[in-house]
């Protein structure tokens, strides 16, 4: 059964999430244009070292702990 088949409604309201989740892609990438997130990063690493690789510790640790739970 496709989203053709279960009627007006539903194709309705897949239409309407479908316009929303482009929507809010554009409003993403309009956002990521506008911030130069990588040059803060290089930044930050560069002003603290120590902090910037305490904290890349901590994600993997958290995403390794996640990854073997099957999360």
């Amino acid at each position: 059964m496709s989203v053709q088949d279960a009627g007006p409604a539903v194709q309705d309201a897949f239409d309407r999430g479908r316009r929303a989740a482009d929507r809010a892609s554009d409003a993403v990438k309009d956002y990521v244009a506008d911030h130069d997130f990588g040059y803060e990063l290089r930044e930050f690493v560069r002003d603290q070292p120590w902090l910037a690789v305490g904290a890349a510790f901590a994600i993997g640790y958290v995403v390794a702990r996640m990854m073997r739970r099957g999360c």
